[in-house]
């Protein structure tokens, strides 16, 4: 259901719980772990950021609301790091920020990554999708979805016959 307490021109929003059931079903969204409190979470933009440079130490281009990505690059590079080393990136993402995070391609989700999102209540979702069809299509919806709404009254007048 759309925002239908919004005033006209306000900025859109949709819940991850939203996400979850409006997503096209080409996408294959599958949640692999029940975050009820993260269903809530408020997606506000069509970006789509993946989570590579956060992982390696720079979070800061980071935006709230907004949807991450973990592809093949980014959990080969988590798989690569120590246990501690995993523990310490994961744990340093500035998970307030984060509305949910998708895994793309059939990739299993780093067991830390499922467990520390749980902790903080953010949902994880999994897709056999590659990551850039992933993108590209959620990003389609999020336009659509999210698009600006203003209402605009009018008067029609006919003047000699003409509108």
């Amino acid at each position: 259901m759309r925002n239908m307490n919004l005033k006209s021109g306000e900025k859109q929003t949709i819940t991850v719980a939203q996400l979850f059931e409006e997503c096209p079903p080409e996408i294959g969204l599958k949640m692999i772990r029940a975050v009820n409190e993260g269903a809530g979470n408020l997606i506000d933009t069509a970006r789509i950021q993946k989570l590579g440079l956060a992982l390696a130490g720079y979070p800061d281009y980071l935006h709230r609301g907004t949807i991450q990505i973990l592809g093949r690059s980014e959990i080969s590079y988590l798989r690569q790091l120590s246990p501690d080393l995993r523990k310490r990136a994961i744990e340093a993402l500035p998970f307030e920020l984060i509305s949910c995070i998708i895994v793309t391609e059939g990739l299993e989700v780093p067991i830390d990554i499922a467990d520390h999102a749980q902790t903080v209540k953010s949902p994880v979702f999994t897709t056999q999708l590659e990551t850039s069809f992933v993108i590209a299509s959620i990003t389609e919806f999020l336009e659509k979805r999210l698009a600006e709404r203003r209402t605009i009254h009018g008067v029609f007048m006919g003047i000699y016959e003409l509108g």
